[in-house]
């Protein structure tokens, strides 16, 4: 194979010369994933180690410093890429032309994020800046080099460095700690093993999850330090997550892994250095390596890659009784078929079936359990895991769920602090037993407890179980082990065990030890006890011996001494069963040795005043136990907390005097002692400016969030804003605006706002308003919209009635259908999302849906007008099918959502196909045609095309021509929906010739979505807004800043004794129902753009429609002011909310205002 030709640099003494490059071999088509092909005899492509020059190589492999290789690369560290430490050389042994890069790491050195003396070098070659689309967009690429170690390379104090490998995403996000989103990389790592050949592992990092790479495969082959070239050749598909290794030339794997990469290549990330984050990984003397000979190709080079089976699909319960569940799921086609499945509850086996189907027996009654499942090949290859299934045993005595995540928040001498968490359940706990052992210490209503009253320098370890309103227990949760700082006898040392990595089945724990008896200290142990489930594979930087479960880690001879003040670290790691425990009992020499404690902050001052707020600023003294945060006090109660060296107590009355003290806050919870104290009083409160109003979120970015406020009519006016996060002033601003950035994705804010007049008094602070930025995938919904519809009421719809508003059209019922939408659709969306108080979205949503389909409780199924609340119903129940809550429905409950999903369908089929023409519903309401005022009245449209989604086109056509009036109310009355099965009992056989022929609306069928959309658009929009009393209609006597612009809401006008006029009622329900079709399509990604007709390019939600009712359009047809503000009935009971307008706005954001069209 031909290698790369190119001009080095002068100092090498040539003009022209081989060097080590890139060869990049692009098939026109991949191999099957067991093929191996040759390579071609020439390179397709030939580029250069370098992101950042066009030019060809010519000093250094293209690299002219260390800050234009930084250059584009984001969230990295200080710009230390090692430049000096590259150097290209001629080297007759080296594979590819007898050229290679040698590597030199000086003595002491260490990774770029150190920002110490670096040793080794990083840089990226990018693929699709060097014409190589066809590689980046690949869904396999296949690197292989070659490196030697010389006999006596140091491979480092604790034996781990990096080595080269692939990478995804934008440069800089392909390693530990940056949280971009997309990258990802699969470099090598040496770690750990003989000093002469340590072990080799595959160190994994991806963005989206943990923030530091997982160790894979360690141990499976070596890096000999023996003075000859070896290969390592890794093949990588993005699109299954296979990552398949081969070392030495060898066709059969030494590592072949599956894992999530959320990303298409970048390119070869060269990354090489010894560690680690610090010098304590450095090399005890200088030392270097070489590297030669890299290719590309979207094959296996030398290796072959054992198929294996595709993961199963469509998991689902069948099935449930007192004592077992049933499952089902799908193989999909695949050249390697199963031979048998594996079903995993958490990381155990509970089954292993032969067939689709497998019933788990044995189980407790009333219980939950999540189930996952796996294909295995005749060779015993083994698939990934399937999407997980939830179901629950019928029976028994409901008990909550276990309470998660317990973990010690803090640990003073005589206290220590736990939280936890209470996932989702049917069965809400209302208290918590937090257990010492066996015994009860403290029983609190919330997810958090400090035991108080224990002894310095002790260790406890507790679990935790929760307790709901029947008085049930849970099982006990995992434990947490603290221990109370101090302790009598002046304990030499302390030891903190904290966990570090956890990849889904294994760990990584790392304990510091810490020395503060005033003299150096020679000579430790750490003992401990480990969790039966657990065990530990490797340990560097000290000795394990075991016995049994307890554990004992002992120094080795070069970290026997510890420095008065100093510390020494040992790091540990293993595999755990179906959850991480963390380890117990734990001692050092003999002792509960406590944990560190940070330095008493110093310098405590005042640093201004204003009417209601007094800053304080302060220093940290240097220690060894740095602080991360600040705690401030007053008296005994916790004021605020800061993460820098000031803060602001806001709230305060004018004129009134408080005195502060300040805690430092270290990385494991541990409080300093208190500060010196300061005090010092807020302004007198006259003639100071007028708290702000109004405060609100106008918008989110990834990073920032914007917020606008309102300056009430006062004698003081402002010259300037303040806004604080917590007691933490994060900017200010002269107008009543401002944008906060350089926040991290996804993050939520809580902001509150002080004006600040011409003499520096400052006013109180607002009412708050808390927002999320959007993640890096796109726009998130907003917290507050979320927290509203997850406290929202259950969904009822009363029993159907003749008189104004049926329950179809009471607002108040309305806005019930349009929050289980809102929660279906950022279940979909955003999985996991969760409100303030930590109650998730999905759990909420699983709450609705079940009180909907309770029995007397849905909707009637009419057909009729009252498709203004079923349209939001249905497009919420065909979000549930396709989001992950329907998996934790039971069989039953998914049979009445589809029973009551297909009643609404047929409804709509009755009113609305084309062949008919009714002036009632199938319940016999009247005030319905389907020609009056369409935009509007068309939401039953909206519910065929869910039910159109929910079942395919072609299925529910078959559905529609066989439909039986009995049958049907036969199936709705026995499921207990007696309200949508009393309207087909009411109907008869009349609904049967009307009902049985498949849908056509306007003209379009089933199988035409977008079709049925541009016609629902059409009716609902005008490509110009009316002329016709056009100012008239906004109530404060402006007019539209965007009349005459595409898409804007169709207005009906309308003549009686009151006069022409137009009413935003008419104008909004008709946006309501499309936008909710329009979000269930585009979430499910069955709406086109380029499909859409002009009028249904629609921007009404930004500006038309909500400019005008935010400036009191006016709904003559009801005499109401403000449609924001009441609409049908009663305002005691109708509000702004009243539709779910915020939600539908909300939805708007996130996924059609940016869209496009």
């Amino acid at each position: 194979m031909n290698r790369l030709l190119s001009c080095l640099y002068s100092r090498l003494g040539c003009a022209v010369a081989v060097v080590v490059g890139i060869l990049v071999v692009a098939s026109m088509s991949a191999a099957s994933p067991n093929t191996t092909l040759a390579a071609a005899s020439s390179p397709a492509w030939t580029g250069t180690f370098d992101n950042f020059h066009t030019s060809s190589w010519n000093s250094s492999w293209g690299l002219t410093s260390d800050s234009a290789q930084c250059k584009g690369a984001t969230s990295t560290a200080p710009c230390n890429w090692g430049y000096n430490n590259l150097q290209p050389v001629s080297d007759p042994t080296a594979p590819g032309g007898g050229q290679a890069l040698k590597v030199t790491y000086p003595a002491p050195s260490g990774p770029p994020s150190c920002g110490c003396g670096l040793g080794g070098g990083q840089f990226y070659q990018d693929l699709a800046s060097n014409g190589q689309s066809v590689l980046a967009t690949s869904p396999t690429l296949d690197l292989k080099y070659y490196y030697k170690f010389p006999v006596g390379f140091d491979f480092g104090k604790k034996t781990a460095g990096k080595m080269p490998g692939l990478y995804g995403g934008q440069p800089g996000c392909e390693s530990g700690g940056q949280h971009c989103g997309t990258g990802w990389s699969t470099r090598y790592m040496w770690r750990g093993g003989s000093s002469s050949a340590p072990k080799g592992e595959l160190y994994f990092y991806t963005a989206s999850g943990s923030g530091f790479g997982a160790d894979l495969c360690l141990g499976n082959w070596t890096f000999p330090a023996d003075g000859n070239w070896h290969s390592i050749e890794q093949l990588v598909n993005v699109k299954t997550g296979q990552i398949s290794i081969w070392s030495d030339g060898g066709t059969t794997p030494v590592c072949q892994t599956t894992q999530p990469l959320p990303g298409a290549f970048s390119g070869v990330f060269f990354s090489t250095f010894h560690g680690g984050h610090d010098t304590s990984w450095s090399p005890t003397h200088t030392t270097t390596d070489e590297f030669a000979d890299f290719t590309l190709d979207p094959n296996p080079q030398n290796g072959t890659v054992p198929s294996t089976p595709a993961t199963p699909t469509n998991a689902v319960v069948t099935g449930t009784t007192s004592s077992s569940i049933s499952l089902s799921w799908t193989e999909p086609s695949s050249q390697d078929p199963a031979a048998s499945y594996r079903i995993y509850e958490g990381s155990t086996v509970v089954a292993s079936p032969t067939s689709t189907a497998a019933t788990i027996t044995g189980l407790p009654a009333g219980s939950s359990h999540t189930y996952t499942v796996s294909a295995v090949d005749s060779a015993s290859h083994e698939s990934g895991r399937s999407a997980p299934v939830t179901g629950s045993t019928s029976g028994g005595t409901p008990t909550p769920a276990t309470p998660v995540g317990l973990t010690v928040t803090g640990t003073t001498s005589s206290s220590i602090s736990l939280s936890w968490a209470e996932p989702s359940n049917a069965d809400s706990a209302v208290s918590y037993k937090v257990y010492d052992g066996s015994t009860v210490v403290v029983s609190p209503t919330t997810t958090t407890a400090t035991i108080t009253g224990l002894a310095p320098g002790t260790s406890h370890t507790y679990t935790v179980t929760a307790v709901d309103a029947a008085g049930t227990q849970s099982p006990p949760s995992g434990s947490a082990t603290g221990t109370t700082t101090g302790g009598g006898g002046g304990n030499a040392l302390t030891v903190a065990i904290a966990k570090t990595k956890d990849w889904g089945s294994g760990y990584t724990d790392q304990a510091t030890i810490t020395n503060h008896s005033g003299a150096a200290v020679t000579g430790w142990n750490v003992q401990f006890d480990l969790d039966p489930s657990m065990n530990i594979e490797t340990v560097s930087n000290a000795t394990l011996t075991t016995n049994g479960n307890h554990q004992t880690l002992t120094n080795t001879s070069s970290d026997a001494t510890i420095p008065n003040d100093g510390n020494a670290t040992v790091t540990f790691s293993g595999d755990y069963g179906s959850a991480y425990v963390a380890p117990t009992n734990v001692t050092v020499n003999g002792q509960g040795g406590g944990n560190p404690t940070p330095a008493t902050p110093k310098g405590l001052t005042v640093a201004g005043t204003t009417t209601s707020t007094i800053s304080i600023s302060w220093t940290e003294p240097s220690g060894s136990d740095p602080a991360v945060s600040y705690d401030v006090f007053e008296g005994q109660t916790l004021v605020t907390t800061s993460s820098s060296t000031s803060a602001t107590v806001t709230g305060l009355a004018a004129g009134s005097s408080h005195t502060y003290t300040i805690a430092a806050v270290d990385a494991a919870g541990n409080l300093s002692p208190n500060s010196a104290p300061v005090t010092a009083s807020t302004q007198s409160g006259s003639n100071g400016p007028a708290t702000p109003t109004g405060l609100a979120v106008t918008g989110t970015t990834t990073s920032s969030i914007s917020l606008s406020w309102t300056e009430p009519s006062g004698s003081d006016p402002a010259a300037s804003y303040k806004v604080y996060e917590g007691g933490n002033l994060v900017t200010t601003a002269t107008t009543t605006s401002a944008t906060v950035t350089g926040l991290a994705p996804g993050s939520s804010h809580t902001y509150v706002v002080t004006a600040v007049d011409g003499a520096g008094v400052e006013s109180g602070p607002s009412g708050p308003v808390s927002a999320t930025t959007q993640s890096s995938g796109g726009t998130a919904f907003s917290q507050t919209e979320i927290d509203s519809a997850v406290a929202a009421a259950p969904i009822a719809f009363a029993k159907p009635i003749s008189a104004v508003p049926r329950p179809g059209t009471n607002p108040v019922v309305i806005g019930s259908a349009k929050v289980l939408e809102y929660l279906a659709l950022v279940d979909k969306q955003q999985p996991g999302a969760k409100s303030t108080g930590g109650t998730t979205v999905d759990s909420a949503l699983l709450g609705q849906v079940r009180h909907l389909i309770a029995g007397g409780n849905e909707p009637d199924a009419d057909g009729g007008l009252e498709g203004w609340a079923h349209a939001p119903v249905a497009q919420g129940l065909l979000l549930l099918k396709n989001g992950p809550a329907w998996g934790e429905l039971t069989s039953t409950e998914q049979n009445k959502v589809s029973l009551l999903e297909a009643a609404m369908g047929y409804a709509g089929n009755y009113t609305y196909n084309d062949a008919n023409n009714f002036s009632s519903g199938i319940c016999g309401f009247g005030n319905f045609a389907k020609g009056n005022n369409p935009n509007y009245r068309d939401g039953y449209v909206d519910v065929e095309a869910a039910a159109i989604q929910f079942f395919g086109a072609s299925a529910w056509d078959s559905m529609l021509t066989g439909f039986d009036d009995a049958t049907e109310a036969s199936q709705l009355n026995a499921a207990g929906l007696t309200n949508a099965g009393g309207c087909f009992a009411t109907v008869g056989t009349a609904a049967n010739s009307a009902i049985r022929r498949a849908f056509v609306y306007s003209g379009v069928h089933s199988s035409d979505l977008m079709g049925l959309w541009n016609t629902l658009a059409a009716a609902t929009f005008d490509q110009t807004v009316t002329s016709v009393n056009g100012p008239a209609h906004i109530a404060d006597g402006t007019t539209s800043p965007v009349q005459g612009k595409l898409g804007m809401g169709h207005e009906f006008n309308s003549t009686d004794s009151q006069g022409l006029r137009s009413s935003a009622l008419y104008t909004f329900e008709g946006w309501m129902n499309v936008t909710g079709d329009r979000l269930a399509m585009t979430a499910l990604g069955g709406f086109s753009c380029s499909a859409a007709t002009a009028a249904a390019r629609y921007d009404v939600g930004s500006t038309d429609l909500i400019y005008k009712l935010h400036h009191g359009y006016v709904s003559h047809a009801l005499n109401q002011n403000n449609i924001l503000v009441d609409d049908h009935g009663d305002p005691a009971t109708d509000g702004p909310n009243v539709k779910g307008y915020q939600y539908d706005l909300d939805a708007y954001h996130v996924l059609i205002a940016n869209q496009g069209c």
